[in-house]
């Protein structure tokens, strides 16, 4: 099944990925900074094995990387010969060096799609990418040359690039793109680049999410994050069971679209149904061919700001009962009839899980 972000991007919600892409980058810049600084800790340790080799466990774990094999390898690093170094798992650490900067350019490609300057910037950042890799340094054995090293880890000279320089240009693109979604909390809602005008929908959609959320218990789902472009608002809630199975909500003046992905079609009809007394049109396109989700578009435009956050607060308070709603499907089916379960679970607009203090148990009311 695609990620969530490749998902987002075919229904036209790039804006909602820049916050996701700019995060796992400058995490994997972390990380490629660990991988450096170990292939220089090794270098100096091959070198001058007389002094103490550090192991470098504190900076692994404050980068995220989690294996701790690697925490031996400086202290078994050695020379062979003046131009080849031992280190063990080199070959390992060199993949991972090239992913985590690979990982590194996705953001500047998502932002060139309507920044044509940036565009330029990304094309030549991944021409030297490609490059580095194409000329990255053989490590069989465990064996480095030693100019290998600089090449890696250095910086640029003579117009030979490295490594390392593509990683400092491409954190200095990623610092201004992350000034662009500097993140804010609305009602637990992440929210990047919103105006004081976009408050109320947020506030209204947070308000019905917040009152049914606790129904979900300890089941993942519900993390929102917002956005803004010139197009329009876009919020976006995870409903936690796969990749694929999430809502987009895109305001705009007093319409409200809809967008939610799901791999169950009768979940996707009981969506349509709870939202029937507003009248939404609702189109449903298979995704792509072959895909194994489908997505639904769903239409609403009120005569009133009043009644469209009546709406986006009641769309939000109808999301945590997607979450589960498959499984208390077949669970109802083993007591009665597949259609009556289903009618018991979409129930009147009114129906609603009364929940039993003391028991923690759900029952219809």
């Amino acid at each position: 099944m695609p990620t969530k972000e490749t998902i987002i991007e075919r229904i036209g919600e790039q804006r909602l990925i820049m916050p996701i892409l700019v995060g796992r980058a400058l995490a994997a810049n972390e990380r490629l900074t660990y991988y450096l600084m170990l292939l220089r800790a090794a270098h100096a340790c091959a070198i001058a094995p007389d002094e103490p080799a550090p192991n470098l466990r504190v900076e692994r774990e404050a980068s995220g990387v989690t294996d701790s094999s690697f925490d031996r390898i400086v202290e078994g690093s050695s020379t062979i010969g003046p131009d080849t170094l031992h280190i063990p798992q080199v070959e390992s650490i060199v993949a991972h060096l090239f992913e985590e900067l690979r990982l590194m350019l996705p953001p500047l490609e998502v932002a060139g799609l309507t920044r044509p300057e940036i565009h330029e910037r990304f094309e030549i950042y991944r021409g030297r990418f490609d490059d580095l890799v194409a000329h990255a340094p053989l490590c069989h054995d465990d064996q480095l040359i030693v100019g290998a090293i600089a090449m890696l880890t250095g910086l640029t000279r003579n117009s030979h690039d490295t490594a390392y320089q593509l990683a400092i240009d491409l954190h200095d693109e990623l610092d201004r793109l992350q000034s662009n979604v500097a993140e804010e909390i609305i009602d637990g809602a992440r929210v990047f680049g919103v105006t004081p005008t976009d408050w109320p929908p947020i506030r209204a959609f947070m308000k019905g999410l917040n009152d049914t959320a606790p129904l979900k218990f300890a089941r993942p789902g519900l993390d929102t994050t917002v956005t803004r472009d010139e197009s329009g608002l876009s919020i976006q809630t995870d409903l936690g069971s796969t990749e694929a199975h999430f809502v987009v909500v895109t305001v705009t003046g007093l319409s409200a679209m809809v967008t939610y992905t799901d791999i169950h079609p009768r979940r996707i009809r009981f969506l349509h149904d709870m939202l029937r007394t507003y009248g939404v049109r609702w189109s449903a396109v298979s995704a792509s061919p072959g895909a194994d989700y489908d997505v639904s578009f769903g239409c609403f435009t009120a005569e009133t700001p009043e009644r469209l956050e009546h709406y986006l607060t009641f769309l939000g308070s109808r999301l945590v009962f997607l979450i589960d709603w498959n499984r208390a499907r077949k669970r109802l089916s083993r007591l009665v009839r597949k259609s009556v379960a289903t009618r018991l679970l979409n129930g009147p607009p009114t129906t609603r899980l009364a929940i039993a203090p003391s028991s923690r148990s759900a029952t219809l009311a």
